[in-house]
């Protein structure tokens, strides 16, 4: 009876899970821990690269390496791919020896979690002419068929000087609102090409916000 209990016990610690750390591992079951781990890291850095583009200018360039200042004057650290595809302004291949400081390039490729991004495709591009469109918010005081005057409206005031909102047949309105629509009084959007006579914009579109 003794040795029949002995034996019992014996059996019942061998099962506890209490004592299952005492047991080595198995090499099946490393290589199963290692793959589970290397897949997690690779889901990880899957979900912090991104795919990213930017224009701007070269301020600095140096071993595969560069900084580029982008349209809204933001700082961007750009590592080149050594696979990159380069290409000149011209349209034909270039390489890393043609990025010169002051340069204007479009730089696609993958951004990583701190912002720096692989080039994978730079294209060298000509300088971006200046964005120039500019919204007003105000009230017509005049009208015609070529021209609308406002009173740019700020924060519930009026301001003195007034804007002169040219019309073309480029002109577009939003879906609700009409040329005909329009009267003195009213308040509209108008978003367009600032012109070089000042107060003087070439309207692009325009939104009736409220009738008198």
């Amino acid at each position: 009876m003794k040795k029949i209990l002995i034996a019992t016990y014996t059996l019942i610690l061998l099962h506890s899970p209490a004592l299952a750390f005492a047991q080595s591992p198995t090499p099946s079951s490393i290589r199963d821990a290692v793959a589970q781990k290397v897949a997690e890291e690779i889901a990880q850095i899957k979900k912090d690269v991104k795919k990213k583009a930017y224009v701007g200018s070269i301020s600095t360039i140096s071993d595969g390496t560069l900084t580029l200042i982008t349209l809204q004057k933001a700082s961007r650290n750009v590592t080149i791919a050594p696979d990159a595809t380069i290409k000149l302004s011209s349209g034909t291949d270039g390489t890393s020896a043609d990025l010169k400081t002051g340069l204007y390039i479009l730089v696609m490729g993958d951004s990583d979690g701190s912002g720096t991004l692989t080039a994978k495709r730079l294209l060298i591009i000509s300088k971006p002419s200046a964005d120039n469109r500019q919204a007003i918010f105000g009230i017509v005081t005049k009208i015609t068929s070529s021209a609308i005057t406002l009173t740019p409206v700020k924060s519930g005031s009026t301001e003195s000087t007034g804007w002169t909102v040219k019309l073309s047949s480029t002109t577009k309105y939003t879906p609700k609102t009409k040329f005909a629509d329009i009267d003195l009084k009213d308040k509209i959007i108008v978003i367009g090409a600032a012109s070089t006579t000042p107060n003087t914009l070439t309207a692009r579109l325009i939104h009736l916000v409220q009738s008198k």
